[in-house]
């Protein structure tokens, strides 16, 4: 296979039209071909910034307050991580609250501190495990476990 590129140029010192005419063939397509991969290769390496593949995603972490509402939130969560549906958990919190006198204190808040220790029970979690999901050190965790 043979192309043909044809070229038109015009002098400025001339009114004629010069015509002039290419032919490329397949061998040379192929070597035209090849330099332009080994170009585009060239600018890709040579370039400053290469391609991020999997660039990191900053998300925010859940506290432990809103880890437990968001498991309220959706009926089966609750059930796999408190064993118990939401109606059953917002009864026993104001069953405790009411009765029994669990209270909120400044590192946290009574619906986490109960969500905790279902969550710990119901899942056969360790302490270490609680202080990696509810983000609280292990010392506040042992601490809320005493109080119980």
């Amino acid at each position: 296979m043979q192309i043909v590129i044809g070229m038109e140029s015009n002098d400025e010192n001339s009114d004629e039209l010069e015509n002039s005419s290419v032919t490329l063939s397949d061998s040379d397509l192929w070597d035209l071909w090849c330099a332009a991969a080994v170009g585009a290769y060239a600018l890709v390496a040579c370039s400053s910034q290469g391609p991020v593949l999997n660039p990191p995603l900053h998300l925010q972490e859940l506290s432990g307050l809103q880890l437990v509402q968001l498991n309220l939130f959706v009926r089966q969560k609750c059930f796999d991580n408190f064993r118990m549906y939401p109606k059953a958990f917002h009864q026993l919190h104001r069953a405790l609250v009411d009765w029994h006198g669990l209270q909120s204190t400044e590192e946290f808040d009574s619906m986490e501190a109960l969500g905790m220790v279902l969550w710990a029970c119901g899942t056969s979690q360790s302490q270490t495990q609680m202080q990696y999901r509810f983000g609280k050190s292990k010392g506040s965790v042992s601490k809320s476990l005493v109080k119980c």
